[in-house]
């Protein structure tokens, strides 16, 4: 069963073309749909978009975050927001740094 508006042509075709030059969120713009409509549609085409982390990419998050807003971090690694959140909870990072 379905949760929502179904996936027109167009749009599958956007997604296949732009998943790897653009992030989650922006296709999500793009075709006014939400992040999770975007990744479930993506995640049936077998299209990923997990980012391996290296260790500097680490290290900017360890010193940005809480001091600078998790969009811009995003841009500067270039992942999507989500990727950042991800990433700090599995650094175990607050706010106000490290735990």
């Amino acid at each position: 069963m379905s949760r929502g508006k179904h996936f027109s042509a167009e749009e599958i075709e956007f997604i296949k073309v732009n998943a790897l030059v653009m992030t989650t969120t922006e296709i999500a713009k793009q075709l006014n749909r939400n992040y999770w409509a975007i990744h479930r549609k993506m995640k049936e085409m077998g299209i990923s978009k997990s980012h391996v982390f290296t260790a500097d990419e680490d290290f900017i998050i360890r010193r940005m975050y809480g001091k600078y807003p998790v969009k811009a971090i995003a841009t500067k690694i270039g992942v999507d927001e989500n990727a950042i959140y991800n990433r700090c909870k599995k650094l175990k990072l607050t706010k106000g740094g490290a735990q």
